[in-house]
């Protein structure tokens, strides 16, 4: 038998995977848009966005861990700025924790070097992480800090009594926090994770 292309293999696995994801996700859309449909559907359809939102999350990081795992993830690194970073994040995996996302404060500019679409994954493993130790009526509280040549996101649930240990509405995204702490390793960075907060500190760009 021919040897394999990991590479290649992996690339055709994560496409083959999104194909019917994208068209079930193009589905729902045509759904939302008749305003005749009844509250019920609309709360279902909601349900299921949701979910297809957070499998191509998954599929996204199942990428990542292929290509750790071979060796060849490679970042492209850019000049960019941490708190427009967490803001994509917020964009994109905020309807997927189902929680409220805000700042505790107007955050000031944090320069950074990053592959900002992976960095933005990988934040938003954590605020998927933080929403888990949430129970309802919580939201999630986000801060910048910059010291010592280094930028830290500090990501803490608030405004709801923290769920008993144990008693997280949901199971914690192993995968994804798996591959976040590669990603922010290979920043220069490192994650602190903690029950009900998370937190990233990574190089400041000079």
């Amino acid at each position: 038998m021919a040897e394999i292309d990991k590479e290649a293999f992996a690339a055709a696995v994560v496409h083959d995977m999104r194909a019917p994801l994208n068209a079930c996700l193009m589905s729902l859309s045509l759904i939302e848009l008749k305003a005749s449909q009844p509250a019920e559907v609309l709360k279902s359809v909601e349900v299921l966005r949701r979910n297809l939102e957070r499998q191509a999350l998954l599929i996204d990081d199942l990428a990542d861990a292929l290509q750790i795992v071979g060796g060849g993830v490679e970042l492209e690194l850019e000049a960019a700025d941490l708190v427009e970073i967490a803001k994509r994040a917020i964009e994109s995996a905020g309807p997927v924790t189902g929680v409220e996302i805000r700042w505790a404060a107007n955050p000031p500019p944090c320069p950074i070097g990053a592959d900002a679409e992976r960095l933005a994954r990988a934040i938003g493993a954590l605020l998927e992480m933080v929403a888990a130790d949430l129970p309802q009526g919580g939201h999630i509280a986000l801060a910048v800090a910059d010291a010592d040549g280094r930028v830290r996101l500090a990501i803490s649930g608030a405004g709801a009594e923290r769920a008993e240990r144990g008693q997280t509405r949901r199971r914690r995204p192993v995968m994804r926090l798996t591959v976040a702490t590669e990603i922010v390793a290979r920043h220069g960075g490192r994650l602190e994770l903690d029950d009900g907060s998370a937190a990233v500190e990574l190089p400041r760009a000079q």
